[in-house]
């Protein structure tokens, strides 16, 4: 029986996807530290360290599928250790002579750490693949509205217009700094470790090193400069920036929650028949894909903090902090291809109102237009004078309920400069999009320069 949200049966597309669940298995995980002691094996046997039938018996049987995890179980309940029980279970596999041979030199570190790291390969090449088909259903959403105007808000309230395609190319241009993020971190991240008790290569002497490299490049890994059982940056980067874009993701979900209330309805989640609201309601279309999406990003950035006490480690290995990675690294990873998928789901789907957009821009009566209603002015009264009377104009409207520009008309310093066909002219709030527009097109065309 499942004990985690992530694994239930009926709601586990809650919190998690099939994909992210399978490479955080138990029987996956297994499966890394196994193909990681087959290549270490056949690594050994290419330098002569242990016998090249060993090496093949042990590679040929380095597979989950082919050990009790029932007797790794038990031996875990006796031993304890985090990895003796496998190994346990694979020598007795590989037979009574290879199996002397299995896990011959490394400690367990070595074998869980490089385990991990091959889980956050798959991770980032599904992360990198959900990001580009973000960014190019952004690209379409920020060409087809880079017109579409709506109310720009600061504060939670109306501020200037914007258009909506200006809008959603931040959200692209902070989705393509992930990708560029992702692939710079890979070469930082993606390291493994072949070292030893305390990272010494002790049991292998002046081969050491290069047994690793083999080992490594067998398992597409790159090498360290040193070993870094008790530094743990690496992780703390991986799931800083998956954080980072549960973040992103979250912004991007908050804000269609926002622009979904009733009172706004200017974007919204896609609905399909079938779908449920409320228990209670019928008529409820509840934002359920981008609060779920929040809910995520904030669980990512609960978990995430977490990363940063398991750097620091005591001495040369520590599995006070080390240990807190194995539960972090897993729900980090699998909440944010979560994440991910609903982001795709929601923005797929996405249904912008612009009569709704256009509409919520009259709604403050030309209030919006005050700026642009201070500078007119400015160039004949002067622009801190042109404040002074805009803002009382603008209370004035405030608090009657009347239409700026009535208001600026009846005001005797604004008639002396101008007409009140000459305001109405300017108090379009469409005219005053600013660059919105341009940027909008520019962001969405430009290409991303890609790390090879």
């Amino acid at each position: 029986m499942a004990g985690h949200p992530i694994d239930y049966y009926v709601y586990s597309s809650s919190w998690g996807t099939d994909e992210g669940r399978k490479i955080f298995s138990e029987e996956q995980m297994i499966d890394r530290w196994l193909k990681i002691e087959a290549a270490l094996a056949e690594a050994e046997a290419e330098m002569g360290i242990i016998p090249d039938w060993a090496a093949r018996e042990i590679s040929a049987k380095a597979s989950v599928e082919r050990i009790d995890l029932n007797l790794a179980r038990a031996e875990q309940q006796k031993t304890r250790h985090s990895l003796v029980p496998v190994i346990r279970a694979f020598a007795k596999v590989c037979g009574e002579k290879a199996g002397e041979y299995v896990h011959f030199g490394p400690t367990t570190q070595d074998i869980i750490d490089t385990g991990n790291m091959l889980a956050l390969r798959e991770v980032m090449v599904a992360v990198q693949r959900d990001l580009e088909a973000i960014e190019k259903r952004l690209v379409q959403i920020t060409l087809e509205h880079a017109d579409t105007p709506m109310a720009g808000r600061t504060h939670g309230q109306h501020a200037l217009p914007i258009t909506f395609g200006f809008k959603t190319a931040s959200w692209l241009q902070e989705i393509r700094r992930h990708l560029d993020r992702l692939e710079e971190g890979r070469e930082r991240i993606l390291v493994g470790e072949l070292a030893g008790a305390v990272g010494s290569y002790a049991p292998w002497g002046e081969q050491g090193r290069e047994l690793e490299k083999r080992t490594m490049d067998r398992l597409g890994l790159a090498q360290s400069d040193i070993p870094w059982q008790s530094a743990r940056d690496r992780f703390a980067e991986a799931v800083l920036l998956l954080a980072m874009i549960c973040s992103t993701l979250g912004r991007i979900g908050g804000e269609v929650f926002l622009l979904q209330k009733t009172e706004v309805d200017e974007v919204a989640q896609g609905f399909e028949m079938g779908r449920v609201g409320s228990s209670t309601m019928p008529h409820k279309r509840n934002p359920e894909t981008p609060e779920g999406i929040k809910g995520i990003s904030r669980l990512v950035r609960y978990r995430a903090a977490g990363i940063l006490e398991a750097m620091e480690g005591e001495h040369e290995r520590d599995a006070n902090t080390w240990k807190t990675e194995w539960v972090i690294i897993p729900e980090v990873s699998i909440y944010t291809l979560a994440a991910l998928a609903k982001t795709r789901q929601l923005l797929d789907g996405l249904a912008v109102n612009r009569g709704n957009m256009r509409a919520n821009l009259d709604r403050t009566r030309g209030l919006i237009l005050s700026e642009r209603a201070m500078f007119v002015l400015g160039e004949h009264l002067g622009k801190q004078t042109a404040h002074e009377v805009v803002y009382e104009a603008s209370m004035k409207a405030f608090e009657a309920g009347k239409d700026l520009t009535t208001v600026l008309a009846a005001d005797p310093r604004v008639r002396k400069v101008l007409s009140e066909e000459a305001i109405r002219k300017f108090m379009d709030p469409v005219t005053y999009t600013g660059l919105c527009a341009r940027l909008a097109r520019e962001t969405a065309s430009q290409k991303r320069k890609k790390n090879v």
